[in-house]
Protein backbone atom coordinates (compact mmCIF):
# COMPACT_ATOMS: atom_id res chain seq x y z
CA UNK A 1 0.00 0.00 0.00
CA UNK A 2 2.85 2.41 0.80
CA UNK A 3 4.38 3.40 -2.50
CA UNK A 4 7.16 5.64 -1.19
CA UNK A 5 8.21 7.40 2.00
CA UNK A 6 10.15 10.69 2.08
CA UNK A 7 11.57 12.18 5.29
CA UNK A 8 13.04 15.56 6.10
CA UNK A 9 15.50 15.72 9.06
CA UNK A 10 13.60 12.82 10.60
CA UNK A 11 14.98 11.88 13.99
CA UNK A 12 16.59 15.23 14.84
CA UNK A 13 13.68 16.14 17.09
CA UNK A 14 13.62 14.27 20.39
CA UNK A 15 10.32 12.39 20.59
CA UNK A 16 10.13 13.24 24.31
CA UNK A 17 9.93 16.92 23.43
CA UNK A 18 7.11 16.51 20.91
CA UNK A 19 3.71 17.74 22.06
CA UNK A 20 1.95 16.08 19.14
CA UNK A 21 2.27 14.37 15.79
CA UNK A 22 0.20 16.24 13.20
CA UNK A 23 -1.31 13.84 10.67
CA UNK A 24 -2.39 15.45 7.42
CA UNK A 25 -4.21 13.34 4.83
CA UNK A 26 -4.10 14.80 1.32
CA UNK A 27 -5.99 13.93 -1.83
CA UNK A 28 -5.91 16.26 -4.84
CA UNK A 29 -5.53 19.20 -2.48
CA UNK A 30 -3.44 21.54 -4.60
CA UNK A 31 -6.01 24.34 -4.24
CA UNK A 32 -5.51 24.46 -0.47
CA UNK A 33 -2.07 23.20 0.49
CA UNK A 34 -0.06 26.40 -0.05
CA UNK A 35 -2.16 28.25 2.51
CA UNK A 36 -2.17 25.33 4.92
CA UNK A 37 1.60 24.80 4.75
CA UNK A 38 2.18 28.51 5.25
CA UNK A 39 -0.05 28.52 8.32
CA UNK A 40 1.75 25.45 9.75
CA UNK A 41 5.12 27.12 9.22
CA UNK A 42 3.88 30.30 10.95
CA UNK A 43 2.90 28.58 14.20
CA UNK A 44 4.20 30.29 17.34
CA UNK A 45 5.07 26.89 18.84
CA UNK A 46 6.50 24.13 16.67
CA UNK A 47 7.26 21.20 18.95
CA UNK A 48 5.45 18.80 16.65
CA UNK A 49 6.23 16.50 13.77
CA UNK A 50 4.21 16.56 10.56
CA UNK A 51 3.19 13.31 8.86
CA UNK A 52 1.63 13.76 5.43
CA UNK A 53 -0.28 10.78 4.01
CA UNK A 54 -1.12 11.25 0.33
CA UNK A 55 -3.98 9.13 -1.00
CA UNK A 56 -2.61 8.70 -4.55
CA UNK A 57 -3.30 12.28 -5.67
CA UNK A 58 -3.36 12.93 -9.41
CA UNK A 59 -3.00 16.73 -9.33
CA UNK A 60 -0.14 18.99 -8.18
CA UNK A 61 -0.31 17.84 -4.55
CA UNK A 62 2.95 15.87 -4.58
CA UNK A 63 4.95 18.79 -6.00
CA UNK A 64 3.54 21.16 -3.36
CA UNK A 65 4.46 18.72 -0.60
CA UNK A 66 8.00 18.28 -1.90
CA UNK A 67 8.44 22.03 -2.30
CA UNK A 68 7.32 22.48 1.30
CA UNK A 69 9.86 19.90 2.50
CA UNK A 70 12.63 21.61 0.49
CA UNK A 71 11.91 24.86 2.31
CA UNK A 72 13.49 23.17 5.35
CA UNK A 73 10.84 23.73 8.03
CA UNK A 74 12.02 23.76 11.64
CA UNK A 75 10.24 20.51 12.45
CA UNK A 76 10.33 16.93 11.21
CA UNK A 77 8.26 16.12 8.14
CA UNK A 78 7.42 12.72 6.70
CA UNK A 79 5.64 12.31 3.39
CA UNK A 80 4.08 8.89 2.80
CA UNK A 81 2.76 8.23 -0.69
CA UNK A 82 0.10 5.55 -1.06
CA UNK A 83 -0.38 3.54 -4.22
CA UNK A 84 -4.16 3.98 -4.13
CA UNK A 85 -6.83 6.01 -2.39
CA UNK A 86 -7.57 4.03 0.77
CA UNK A 87 -9.92 6.62 2.25
CA UNK A 88 -9.51 9.23 4.95
CA UNK A 89 -10.04 6.95 7.96
CA UNK A 90 -7.54 4.29 6.90
CA UNK A 91 -4.93 6.92 6.00
CA UNK A 92 -5.35 8.49 9.45
CA UNK A 93 -4.82 5.11 11.10
CA UNK A 94 -1.64 4.61 9.08
CA UNK A 95 -0.37 8.04 10.15
CA UNK A 96 -1.16 7.25 13.78
CA UNK A 97 0.96 4.08 13.60
CA UNK A 98 3.87 6.12 12.25
CA UNK A 99 3.58 8.84 14.92
CA UNK A 100 6.31 9.21 17.54
CA UNK A 101 4.42 11.50 19.90
CA UNK A 102 1.90 10.56 22.60
CA UNK A 103 -0.53 13.07 21.10
CA UNK A 104 -2.16 12.91 17.66
CA UNK A 105 -3.63 15.85 15.74
CA UNK A 106 -5.66 15.09 12.63
CA UNK A 107 -5.84 17.86 10.04
CA UNK A 108 -7.89 18.21 6.89
CA UNK A 109 -6.20 19.70 3.84
CA UNK A 110 -8.75 22.53 3.48
CA UNK A 111 -7.79 24.20 6.79
CA UNK A 112 -5.91 27.44 7.51
CA UNK A 113 -4.53 27.67 11.04
CA UNK A 114 -4.25 30.83 13.09
CA UNK A 115 -0.69 31.48 14.26
CA UNK A 116 -1.34 30.51 17.87
CA UNK A 117 -3.59 27.55 17.03
CA UNK A 118 -1.17 24.80 18.09
CA UNK A 119 -0.01 26.70 21.18
CA UNK A 120 -3.59 27.18 22.39
CA UNK A 121 -4.59 23.62 21.51
CA UNK A 122 -1.74 22.08 23.51
CA UNK A 123 -2.30 24.49 26.39
CA UNK A 124 -5.89 23.22 26.64
CA UNK A 125 -4.69 19.61 26.40
CA UNK A 126 -2.18 20.10 29.22
CA UNK A 127 -4.72 21.67 31.56
CA UNK A 128 -6.21 18.27 32.31
CA UNK A 129 -4.39 14.98 31.79
CA UNK A 130 -7.71 13.13 31.89
CA UNK A 131 -8.94 14.75 28.68
CA UNK A 132 -8.69 12.37 25.72
CA UNK A 133 -10.13 14.27 22.76
CA UNK A 134 -9.94 18.02 22.08
CA UNK A 135 -11.58 19.88 19.21
CA UNK A 136 -10.51 23.14 17.59
CA UNK A 137 -12.83 26.10 17.04
CA UNK A 138 -13.76 26.52 13.36
CA UNK A 139 -14.43 29.64 11.33
CA UNK A 140 -15.59 29.87 7.73
CA UNK A 141 -13.64 31.78 5.06
CA UNK A 142 -15.42 35.01 6.05
CA UNK A 143 -14.42 34.36 9.67
CA UNK A 144 -17.94 33.64 10.82
CA UNK A 145 -18.06 31.18 13.70
CA UNK A 146 -18.93 27.57 12.90
CA UNK A 147 -18.10 26.10 16.30
CA UNK A 148 -16.08 23.12 17.41
CA UNK A 149 -18.56 20.29 17.20
CA UNK A 150 -22.03 18.99 16.49
CA UNK A 151 -25.19 17.69 18.11
CA UNK A 152 -26.51 14.23 17.22
CA UNK A 153 -30.01 12.82 17.33
CA UNK A 154 -31.05 9.17 17.72
CA UNK A 155 -31.77 9.03 13.96
CA UNK A 156 -28.19 9.86 12.92
CA UNK A 157 -28.71 13.46 11.78
CA UNK A 158 -26.31 16.20 12.85
CA UNK A 159 -26.37 19.95 13.34
CA UNK A 160 -23.89 22.56 14.56
CA UNK A 161 -23.94 23.54 18.21
CA UNK A 162 -25.58 26.81 19.18
CA UNK A 163 -24.25 29.30 21.72
CA UNK A 164 -23.81 27.65 25.11
CA UNK A 165 -24.40 24.10 23.88
CA UNK A 166 -21.85 21.39 24.63
CA UNK A 167 -21.13 19.34 21.48
CA UNK A 168 -21.74 15.61 21.40
CA UNK A 169 -18.70 15.24 19.16
CA UNK A 170 -15.91 17.55 17.96
CA UNK A 171 -15.10 18.08 14.31
CA UNK A 172 -12.33 15.89 12.97
CA UNK A 173 -10.80 18.45 10.63
CA UNK A 174 -8.51 19.77 13.40
CA UNK A 175 -8.84 17.32 16.28
CA UNK A 176 -6.43 16.21 19.01
CA UNK A 177 -6.56 12.66 20.42
CA UNK A 178 -4.15 11.14 22.89
CA UNK A 179 -2.43 8.21 21.21
CA UNK A 180 -3.28 5.83 24.07
CA UNK A 181 -6.96 6.80 23.76
CA UNK A 182 -6.86 6.41 19.98
CA UNK A 183 -5.43 2.91 20.32
CA UNK A 184 -7.92 2.00 23.03
CA UNK A 185 -10.77 3.09 20.74
CA UNK A 186 -9.37 0.96 17.92
CA UNK A 187 -8.57 3.93 15.71
CA UNK A 188 -10.94 5.28 13.10
CA UNK A 189 -13.48 3.00 11.47
CA UNK A 190 -11.94 2.22 8.09
CA UNK A 191 -15.28 1.00 6.75
CA UNK A 192 -16.54 4.59 6.83
CA UNK A 193 -13.89 5.57 4.22
CA UNK A 194 -14.72 9.28 4.59
CA UNK A 195 -17.21 11.43 6.55
CA UNK A 196 -18.68 10.76 10.02
CA UNK A 197 -15.46 9.18 11.28
CA UNK A 198 -15.17 12.05 13.79
CA UNK A 199 -18.70 11.53 15.14
CA UNK A 200 -18.11 7.78 15.37
CA UNK A 201 -14.83 7.94 17.29
CA UNK A 202 -16.17 10.58 19.69
CA UNK A 203 -19.30 8.50 20.28
CA UNK A 204 -17.18 5.46 21.08
CA UNK A 205 -15.01 7.68 23.26
CA UNK A 206 -18.01 8.84 25.27
CA UNK A 207 -19.18 5.26 25.72
CA UNK A 208 -15.73 4.33 27.07
CA UNK A 209 -15.72 7.34 29.39
CA UNK A 210 -13.21 9.50 27.49
CA UNK A 211 -13.58 13.21 28.35
CA UNK A 212 -14.10 15.39 25.25
CA UNK A 213 -13.63 19.17 25.30
CA UNK A 214 -13.28 22.14 22.96
CA UNK A 215 -10.27 24.46 22.78
CA UNK A 216 -12.14 27.65 21.90
CA UNK A 217 -8.92 29.66 21.52
CA UNK A 218 -7.39 27.15 19.08
CA UNK A 219 -8.95 28.66 15.98
CA UNK A 220 -8.70 27.74 12.33
CA UNK A 221 -10.53 28.54 9.11
CA UNK A 222 -12.30 25.62 7.42
CA UNK A 223 -12.49 26.65 3.79
CA UNK A 224 -14.25 23.46 2.77
CA UNK A 225 -17.38 24.48 4.69
CA UNK A 226 -18.14 27.18 2.10
CA UNK A 227 -20.83 26.13 -0.36
CA UNK A 228 -18.74 26.92 -3.43
CA UNK A 229 -15.95 24.61 -2.22
CA UNK A 230 -18.29 21.81 -1.19
CA UNK A 231 -19.27 21.40 -4.82
CA UNK A 232 -15.59 20.98 -5.77
CA UNK A 233 -14.39 18.88 -2.83
CA UNK A 234 -17.19 16.37 -2.56
CA UNK A 235 -17.95 13.52 -4.96
CA UNK A 236 -20.93 13.82 -7.29
CA UNK A 237 -24.11 14.68 -5.33
CA UNK A 238 -25.59 11.19 -5.63
CA UNK A 239 -22.27 9.52 -4.72
CA UNK A 240 -21.92 11.80 -1.70
CA UNK A 241 -25.50 10.99 -0.70
CA UNK A 242 -24.69 7.28 -0.86
CA UNK A 243 -21.80 7.86 1.58
CA UNK A 244 -24.13 9.84 3.85
CA UNK A 245 -26.74 7.07 3.97
CA UNK A 246 -24.18 4.26 4.35
CA UNK A 247 -22.21 5.91 7.15
CA UNK A 248 -25.24 7.29 8.95
CA UNK A 249 -26.73 3.82 9.35
CA UNK A 250 -23.44 2.14 10.29
CA UNK A 251 -22.66 4.65 13.05
CA UNK A 252 -26.13 4.17 14.55
CA UNK A 253 -25.99 0.37 14.32
CA UNK A 254 -22.60 0.34 16.04
CA UNK A 255 -23.26 2.70 18.91
CA UNK A 256 -26.96 2.91 19.84
CA UNK A 257 -28.40 0.66 22.58
CA UNK A 258 -30.61 -2.13 21.22
CA UNK A 259 -33.74 -0.85 22.95
CA UNK A 260 -33.40 2.46 21.08
CA UNK A 261 -32.32 0.89 17.79
CA UNK A 262 -35.53 -1.13 17.61
CA UNK A 263 -37.64 2.01 17.15
CA UNK A 264 -35.10 4.54 15.86
CA UNK A 265 -33.94 2.58 12.79
CA UNK A 266 -37.44 2.33 11.21
CA UNK A 267 -37.94 6.07 11.76
CA UNK A 268 -34.45 6.76 10.43
CA UNK A 269 -35.17 4.83 7.24
CA UNK A 270 -38.43 6.72 6.85
CA UNK A 271 -36.70 10.09 7.29
CA UNK A 272 -33.97 9.16 4.80
CA UNK A 273 -36.58 7.89 2.36
CA UNK A 274 -38.55 11.15 2.56
CA UNK A 275 -35.37 13.13 2.05
CA UNK A 276 -34.44 10.91 -0.89
CA UNK A 277 -37.78 11.46 -2.61
CA UNK A 278 -37.45 15.19 -2.12
CA UNK A 279 -33.91 15.26 -3.51
CA UNK A 280 -34.93 13.19 -6.54
CA UNK A 281 -37.64 15.67 -7.46
CA UNK A 282 -35.82 18.84 -6.36
CA UNK A 283 -32.68 17.99 -8.34
CA UNK A 284 -34.47 16.00 -11.06
CA UNK A 285 -32.00 13.21 -10.44
CA UNK A 286 -33.33 9.68 -9.85
CA UNK A 287 -29.86 8.46 -8.87
CA UNK A 288 -30.44 9.72 -5.33
CA UNK A 289 -32.82 6.81 -4.94
CA UNK A 290 -30.15 4.45 -6.29
CA UNK A 291 -27.71 5.91 -3.77
CA UNK A 292 -30.23 5.35 -0.98
CA UNK A 293 -30.75 1.70 -1.94
CA UNK A 294 -27.00 1.10 -2.28
CA UNK A 295 -26.43 2.54 1.19
CA UNK A 296 -28.94 0.13 2.72
CA UNK A 297 -27.59 -2.87 0.77
CA UNK A 298 -24.03 -2.02 1.87
CA UNK A 299 -25.09 -2.08 5.52
CA UNK A 300 -26.86 -5.41 5.07
CA UNK A 301 -23.78 -6.95 3.42
CA UNK A 302 -21.51 -5.55 6.14
CA UNK A 303 -23.78 -6.31 9.07
CA UNK A 304 -21.43 -8.99 10.43
CA UNK A 305 -18.57 -6.46 10.53
CA UNK A 306 -20.84 -3.91 12.23
CA UNK A 307 -21.93 -6.43 14.86
CA UNK A 308 -18.30 -7.33 15.61
CA UNK A 309 -17.49 -3.65 16.17
CA UNK A 310 -20.59 -3.29 18.31
CA UNK A 311 -19.66 -6.25 20.50
CA UNK A 312 -16.42 -4.51 21.46
CA UNK A 313 -18.60 -1.93 23.22
CA UNK A 314 -21.47 -4.04 24.50
CA UNK A 315 -19.24 -6.59 26.27
CA UNK A 316 -17.83 -4.06 28.74
CA UNK A 317 -19.75 -0.82 28.25
CA UNK A 318 -23.45 -1.69 27.82
CA UNK A 319 -24.44 0.52 30.78
CA UNK A 320 -22.41 3.41 29.38
CA UNK A 321 -24.13 3.03 26.00
CA UNK A 322 -27.44 3.73 27.72
CA UNK A 323 -26.04 6.72 29.60
CA UNK A 324 -24.46 8.26 26.51
CA UNK A 325 -27.65 7.78 24.48
CA UNK A 326 -29.35 10.27 26.80
CA UNK A 327 -27.12 12.99 25.32
CA UNK A 328 -28.76 12.48 21.93
CA UNK A 329 -31.76 14.47 20.79
CA UNK A 330 -35.01 12.51 20.56
CA UNK A 331 -36.66 15.06 18.26
CA UNK A 332 -35.46 14.60 14.65
CA UNK A 333 -33.01 17.32 13.65
CA UNK A 334 -34.19 17.03 10.06
CA UNK A 335 -37.69 18.10 11.06
CA UNK A 336 -36.40 21.27 12.74
CA UNK A 337 -33.80 22.15 10.09
CA UNK A 338 -35.86 21.05 7.15
CA UNK A 339 -39.26 22.77 7.27
CA UNK A 340 -40.48 20.78 4.29
CA UNK A 341 -38.83 22.65 1.45
CA UNK A 342 -35.83 24.45 0.08
CA UNK A 343 -33.67 24.57 3.21
CA UNK A 344 -32.55 20.94 2.92
CA UNK A 345 -28.95 22.03 2.32
CA UNK A 346 -28.67 23.22 5.90
CA UNK A 347 -28.83 19.65 7.15
CA UNK A 348 -25.28 18.53 7.96
CA UNK A 349 -23.73 15.25 6.85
Amino acid sequence: MIKREISYCYGKQNSNNLSASIILVTYNGSLFLRNLFRSINDQTVKNFELIIIDNASTDNTLKLCLDFIKESPSFDVRLILLSRNVGYAKACNLGARKARSDGLVFLNQDIILEKDWFENLIREVNKCKEVGIVGSFLLDSERREIGCGGIYDVYGAVRNTTLGEAPFFVYGCAMFIRKAVFQRLGGMDEQLFMYKEDADICWRGRIMGVPIICATKARCVHIGEDKRWKMILRPSPDAFYNIQVKNRLRVLLKNLPCKILLWSIPITLMLIMLRTVFLCFYNRNPYYFVAFVKGIIWNILNLVSTIKERKKLTINFSDRMNVVSRLLLSKPIEITLFPLALKWKKVLK
